[in-house]
């Protein structure tokens, strides 16, 4: 069992449809059939974990479609991040995406996603339930990992397993908008085309590529179902069984196209057309039944590129400077936070300290070429 019934830590009211502890992932054990699990969005969890002073691996709360109310039992830092569902903090509007703090006695709720699918919600510090097999993840099919093996339940209390980290908390930051996705338009999806991609037909490779599929509602974090187009197969639908990973794409017999994701098998007989790249799988995990889907052809030099942009956004995350704060922002004299230095590349910053309303601000101004 993850933590003591008598333990401060965050206590869960509703747990909404779907919600799971997650973190990176458990790796070195798909020989004996046991999948990496982790997010279906490992981004937006990633921008979590970053807002909250964590690793960006760390262990999270991956909540399907929101719908969760929480109650904080000690003072913690925490952001939420993914879908755009609206968060309230006892009552009040908070925004998604930065650095949030609660008091204890805090009441943290997530309305229904309006877009997207997954909302995740990061501590400071993370939680402390059990590794297995050196991870947190909750692994639903094996009944191991996270609370209990299990999806969390109304009366849940999740230990935390930090105190508030104070050097932290003076670090608060808002993710700029630049790396926060949109998950309105139709998906695009890049792929790299399989080595298997021979035994399908011309026509059927044509399909694939460049016509439109539609998420099926019998998608799970197992695998997402494409309904659309049939893909047929030059040379048979069954092959050897032989290993998967996430992002791989199988079509049976059928023709219609399955993307195996967090909670996949370790192996699978159905022939392989492409590999969805490591860059686009965060937007797969927020794709709704119904959503219109397409497939690019990209390179692997491509696929690696897109990785390189992905990770430098969240870098800006991580790097990201602290929100200015409203009562600052609105009677702050602008002689006070502008002073101009001498135009020039070489122009070197000027830092000062305003106090406004009696709060002290660090401030510092740079010239750039």
């Amino acid at each position: 069992p993850a933590g003591r019934r008598d333990e401060p830590g965050l206590l869960v009211r509703k747990p909404g449809s779907l919600s799971l502890i997650v973190d990176s992932g458990r790796f070195g054990y798909q020989a004996s059939g046991v999948p990496p699990s982790g997010p279906m969005d490992e981004y937006s969890m990633g921008v979590a974990n970053a807002l909250a002073g964590n690793v960006r691996g760390e262990a999270c709360i991956e909540c399907l479609l929101g719908g969760m109310e929480l109650i904080f039992e000690r003072p913690c830092l925490f952001a939420i991040s993914g879908a755009s569902a609206p968060v309230f903090l006892d009552g009040r509007a908070a925004e998604r995406n930065r650095t949030l703090r609660a008091d204890a006695g805090s009441v943290l709720s997530l309305g229904m996603a309006e877009e997207g699918l997954r909302v995740y919600l990061a501590v400071n510090g993370g939680f402390r339930v059990p590794r297995v097999m050196g991870s947190r993840s909750t692994f639903l099919r094996g009944g191991f990992g996270g609370h209990n093996g299990r999806a969390l339940l109304a009366g849940d209390r999740l230990p935390l397993a930090a105190a508030p980290d104070t050097k932290a908390a003076r670090f608060e930051r808002v993710a700029p908008a630049s790396a926060i996705p949109s998950f309105k338009s139709e998906l695009v999806l890049r792929a790299i085309a399989s080595h298997e991609s021979g035994r399908f037909s011309e026509e059927g490779l044509r399909r694939f590529f460049t016509e439109p599929y539609t998420i099926s509602p019998n998608s799970d974090r197992m695998g997402c179902r494409l309904n659309g187009p049939a893909v047929g197969h030059g040379h048979g639908a069954d092959i050897v069984s032989s290993g998967v990973q996430a992002g791989t794409v199988q079509v049976p017999g059928d023709g219609q196209p399955i993307i195996l994701t967090a909670d996949r098998q370790t192996t699978g007989g159905y022939t392989r057309i492409a590999q969805v790249i490591k860059a686009d799988l965060a937007l797969l995990g927020q794709a709704r039944p119904g959503q219109s889907v397409r497939f690019i052809q990209v390179s692997a030099e491509e696929a690696i590129a897109a990785l390189r942009e992905r990770e430098a956004l969240l870098r800006s995350v991580a790097e990201a400077p602290p929100p200015l704060s409203a009562s600052a922002a609105a009677t702050m004299p602008l002689s006070a936070t502008m002073p101009l230095s001498e135009p020039g590349p070489a122009a070197a910053a000027k830092r000062y300290r305003v106090t406004v309303n009696g709060e002290g601000f660090e401030l510092y101004v740079e010239e750039l070429a």
